[in-house]
């Protein structure tokens, strides 16, 4: 979430504003005076430099104090600012525009149906049932 950074990030992202004021690309202000690290909002990114690391709560502050010294009001911007100065076309910019949402992740594969459960084992059959016992032939009379 912006403005949660405890510390700056491990790669430098570059800060850049946008005049409030305006809605073009002419709004975009990567830099004030000159296009070099004292006159870059967030340090120069060229040459071998990086530009200076900061949060996301920090580069907005940054904005917000570089327009106060103009005399304007100044944000992060909500464009990417595509070769406006400062080498920071090289690297990610904070800006007021939302993360896009990862797309949503494939269900989960069920696991294999299990196997049919085994029938019973089969038993012999039953041997059929005896004849009753024969009497003895009757006796001669």
């Amino acid at each position: 979430k912006p403005g949660d950074e405890s510390k700056p990030p491990d790669r430098s992202i570059a800060v850049q504003c946008c005049d409030a004021d305006l809605s073009s690309d002419d709004s975009c202000v990567r830099f004030v005076g000159a296009n070099n690290d004292a006159g870059c909002v967030g340090g120069f990114g060229g040459n071998g430099d990086t530009p200076n690391p900061y949060t996301y709560a920090e580069a907005v502050e940054r904005c917000k104090w570089r327009g106060k010294s103009l005399g304007k009001t100044y944000t992060l911007c909500d464009r990417p600012c595509t070769n406006k100065g400062c080498s920071y076309d090289n690297y990610p910019v904070y800006s007021t525009l939302l993360c896009p949402h990862p797309p949503p992740s494939s269900p989960p594969v069920p696991p294999p149906p299990s196997p049919p459960p085994s029938p019973p084992p089969l038993t012999p059959p039953s041997p059929p049932p005896s004849p009753p016992p024969s009497s003895p032939p009757p006796s001669p009379p």
